[in-house]
């Protein structure tokens, strides 16, 4: 989906869609005919996910930290 449509489901604005990309929170993939990005549920499940974080004052460090913990999938549960 576009950034329009990411920013719509996460309720976020394009502008914070496009900065946490731009700072790799999130890698939505590239459209190689257009170079567009085009955004997944898992990302709009992320985006969504910071955007609850950043809410509760969490710094972009600690989503990040987060997200890695999320996207560990051979994490202990003692790690969390």
């Amino acid at each position: 989906m576009n950034i329009g449509k990411a920013a719509e489901l996460s309720g976020l604005t394009i502008k914070a869609v496009r900065y946490y990309a731009n700072i790799g929170l999130i890698v939505p993939s590239r459209n190689t005919n257009t170079g567009y990005r085009n955004y997944s549920e898992k990302d709009v499940n992320k985006l969504i996910f910071i955007g609850k974080a950043r809410k509760f004052d969490f710094s972009i460090k600690d989503c990040r930290s987060l997200l890695f913990l999320y996207e560990d999938n051979f994490r202990t549960s003692r790690a969390v």
